[in-house]
């Protein structure tokens, strides 16, 4: 279970037919340069960055973060001045060599543009208008929409990042669109896998050399949901390291991906005997001598009210642990019934639900991405029946459910839960990025974040509490899925 513990001067041409506001700063070329338009514009810088990074150094978590950052920093100027500037990789899928990045404030109309969303959210849940605009109608008071929008020489889209900007105690922050509460993963720049390093490197051009702006600037960048594979994100944390900013990543949990075995007799096996053998017994349970039925929605009065059911399920049982809950805020009910029906409607939404009798006693709530895959959001079981183990009951027929339907694993997002070692997942770290911008406000600001921090870890240590993990960005990762 899943418990989430300005507009100035309007200049913009055509981007894709559709006309889009945007803001006054000219937009930066793929090399860092300045250009005064769309058109006519030389391609930006050679190289190859993975081999510029081959040798990042690695660290230990005991490592002081400012010694971390200090030898990176060193490591990456080096580097990129023996390797020449960064740009995108000579391959036979080549990015585009000029691109040019705006700011957009218009984040509604952006989000509107489905089909380009569509060719550059790579099928993941959380990069998804689906998912972002039920987000924004529903958390984004007091947030100025940053969205930056990264294009070709032809005008068409290449990437997007949407972030927004809110005021923390006098600082400027810019942050993930879907963080907080709702509790995102696998949050990245939403761009082709061929275009990602070229993006990325333009965007964190954009991002420093508007860093002082009195419209457009910032002090402080947080993204948490990374996945520590996405290679996107890593070619953007090196670009902002190289342009003078403080970079740091930590994780706290992980993701857990339970994928689709050759046949459900192999997935079995890859567990361990016990569970084995309990899973077997719980696929048993349902429409057998225990009285169990399982029912999955299946038009739109059914998801909002399994929905309502699961939601609380969800809030009984943590409320019964002294614990909020994830639903405790009635903006997060809103924008998941939003995000179920708009998923829903699409056919990407997979919600079973378990019965005792008329009685709910185990609910899940998946998403579906393009490549198959399930990803679990949400589950609740009943605490009054919890001798049946409602909650096992419905995740093992979901295990068995990817085999009748030919999909290709479970995400259980973050959480380190045991239950999902136990059904043979595998983790993946999921990292929170901070970024302190070169100005005066941002060293500031770093050198107290930093002490803080390491102060905390320090702490956790003396108490017998693992401390965080501190992740190396800014080396070379492995290409993200």
């Amino acid at each position: 279970m899943r418990q989430n513990h300005h507009d100035g001067t309007k200049r913009w041409a055509r981007w894709e037919g559709a006309s889009l506001p945007t803001n006054v700063r000219p937009p930066i070329l793929a090399d860092g340069r300045h250009s005064s338009g769309l058109a006519g514009c030389k391609g930006g810088g050679h190289g190859d960055p993975k081999a510029a990074f081959a040798k990042a150094p690695t660290f230990s978590p005991d490592t002081d973060f400012r010694a971390r950052v200090a030898a990176e920093k060193f490591h990456l100027c080096r580097t990129t001045r023996e390797k020449g500037r960064m740009g995108p990789s000579k391959s036979s899928n080549t990015a585009p060599s000029t691109l040019q990045v705006h700011r957009t404030s218009d984040l509604r109309r952006l989000l509107a543009d489905r089909p380009t969303w569509g060719r550059l959210a790579c099928g993941v849940p959380f990069r998804d208008p689906r998912w972002l605009a039920p987000w924004w109608d529903s958390f984004s008071e007091s947030a100025e929409a940053y969205a930056l929008v990264a294009s070709d020489e032809r005008c068409v889209i290449r990437g997007v990042l949407p972030l927004y900007r809110r005021s923390n105690h006098g600082y400027r922050d810019l942050n993930f669109v879907g963080d907080g509460a709702a509790c995102s993963d696998y949050v990245s720049i939403a761009c082709r896998p061929q275009d990602s390093t070229a993006v990325a490197q333009a965007m964190a051009a954009y991002l420093m050399d508007v860093r002082d702006d009195p419209d457009h600037g910032w002090d402080g960048v947080e993204i948490d949901g990374i996945a520590e594979s996405d290679e996107t994100m890593r070619s953007f944390a090196q670009a902002l390291l190289v342009g003078g900013a403080a970079v740091h990543a930590h994780s706290r949990q992980s993701t857990w991906l339970s994928a689709r075995r050759a046949t459900w007799e192999d997935h079995l096996r890859s567990m361990a005997k016990t569970t084995r053998r309990k899973v077997r017994r719980f696929g048993e349970q349902i429409d057998g001598a225990g009285g169990l039925t399982k029912r999955v929605a299946e038009t739109e009065n059914q998801v909002d009210a399994f929905l309502d059911e699961l939601i609380d399920l969800h809030q009984r049982r943590w409320r019964a642990e002294g614990v909020a809950g994830s639903y405790h805020d009635s903006r997060m009910v809103t924008f998941i019934h939003s995000v179920a029906q708009a998923f829903f409607l699409s056919q990407r939404l997979y919600l079973p639900t378990l019965w005792k009798g008329d009685r709910m006693v185990s609910a899940e709530l998946h998403m579906i991405g393009d490549d198959r895959r399930l990803y679990c959001y949400s589950s609740g079981y009943d605490i009054d029946s919890s001798h049946l183990q409602p909650g096992r009951v419905l995740l093992s027929d979901t295990l068995r459910e990817l085999y009748r339907r030919d999909w290709t694993g479970i995400d259980f997002l973050r959480g380190d839960e045991i239950y999902k070692r136990r059904m043979a997942a595998t983790p993946q770290r999921i990292v929170c990025l901070r970024v302190f911008s070169p100005s005066a406000a941002g060293r500031i600001r770093f050198e107290t974040w930093s002490a803080g921090f390491n102060a905390k870890q320090w702490l956790r240590r003396r108490l017998g509490i693992p401390p965080l993990s501190v992740v190396g960005m800014c080396e070379t990762g492995t290409p993200s899925r």
